[in-house]
């Protein structure tokens, strides 16, 4: 399962770095520190994802789920509110590799999390089985 996940993290990275890379090279806007942006969200995903393979046994992993999907949501909303106030001339650029990559890994992670739901809901039913 963990071979999954870093698969999984390693397909989201590739994908938004293509996406990044497109947009500093092929529009007007420039950032030229995204690549710093995917290196934290590589790092926050990839925490998530340990986590949610460790928990996904428990009974209260929907719970847990809904709260750490809502609790990224609002970093992330911080981060970029953070960001517009702090850097204001370079704010544009941030928020567009900001958004992208994040709608990436997040789409990614949906993909990682079903996998886990799956797994974990067959190994049950095979367990109940008489």
């Amino acid at each position: 399962m963990l071979a999954k996940s870093i698969l999984s993290l390693m397909l989201a990275a590739l994908f938004s770095a293509f996406i990044s890379f497109s947009i500093q090279f092929f529009t007007p806007v420039i950032f030229n520190t995204w690549i710093f942006v995917h290196l934290i969200f590589f790092v926050f995903f990839f925490l998530y994802n340990l986590i949610y393979i460790f928990r996904s046994k428990k009974n209260d992993f929907t719970q847990f789920l809904l709260f750490s999907l809502a609790l990224k949501l609002l970093l992330a909303f911080f981060a970029l509110l953070l960001c517009a106030f702090l850097f204001r001339s370079s704010f544009r650029g941030f928020a567009i590799h900001f958004v992208s990559t994040y709608m990436v890994y997040t789409l990614f992670e949906i993909r990682f999390l079903n996998y886990l739901i799956q797994t974990q809901s067959n190994s049950s039913n095979t367990t109940n089985k008489p």
